[in-house]
């Protein structure tokens, strides 16, 4: 369902309410990546389940994704449309441009908000992370690598597998489920306890996990 179209030019915010939570916000026509998307649910428990820079925004727009129209991103809110919740939906546009917005839902409705959060990599630090859907790494380097401990399934329960992962193991590895290659490690099996990250600048990751609505 057409939702509204971004005010243009750079640094320009449009923000629109919505009587639900949709499963999916679908952009068209953004050329240059958005400077911001910040997503509020309006309930004293519920707050803010999306906030993403324009990295973030198209490490999660792409994920998971088969073929891509330019400049098209699909991101993710919840697992079905959430209604009795409004929303806030606050757009930062980046260029001379008018992306239009969309809300999507299957037909069903959800009772968990899918949530996207930035998280800090610290260098040479061993940093872990679990309980998560996807992780993506934009700023990753070649030297940067992830330890990822599985969870044991095996019958007699010999215990947990852990694998060391590079960047190209990690870059590779996403064209499996995805048109665009990038450096994540997805989760949706829900068969990875846990990633520790090992990289050598501070940076920027990015964790989408579920959480019940109130």
């Amino acid at each position: 369902m057409f939702l509204i179209t971004a005010t243009t030019g750079a640094g320009v915010i449009t923000t629109f309410d919505m009587q639900y939570v949709p499963e999916a916000l679908i952009y068209y026509g953004a050329t240059t990546q958005l400077t911001g998307l910040k997503v509020e649910v309006l309930g004293i428990q519920d707050g803010t389940i999306l906030d993403l820079d324009a990295a973030g925004l198209t490490a999660l727009g792409r994920h998971r994704i088969m073929g891509v129209t330019a400049g098209a991103y699909i991101i993710p809110l919840a697992t079905g449309i959430i209604k009795g919740k409004s929303c806030r939906i606050t757009i930062t546009n980046s260029a001379t441009q008018t992306p239009s917005f969309y809300g999507y839902g299957d037909g069903n409705y959800g009772d968990s908000y899918i949530i996207t959060k930035k998280q800090t990599v610290l260098a040479n630090s061993n940093t872990m992370f679990d309980s998560f859907h996807a992780m993506f790494f934009p700023n990753f380097a070649t030297t940067d690598y992830a330890t990822l401990t599985f969870s044991d399934t095996t019958e007699d329960k010999q215990g947990q597998l852990s694998q060391i992962m590079t960047y190209y193991d990690l870059f590779y590895i996403s064209q499996m489920i995805q048109t665009t290659a990038q450096v994540q490690v997805d989760n949706c099996q829900s068969n990875i306890n846990s990633i520790q990250v090992m990289v050598g600048t501070t940076q920027t990751a990015y964790m989408v996990y579920t959480r019940l609505a109130s």
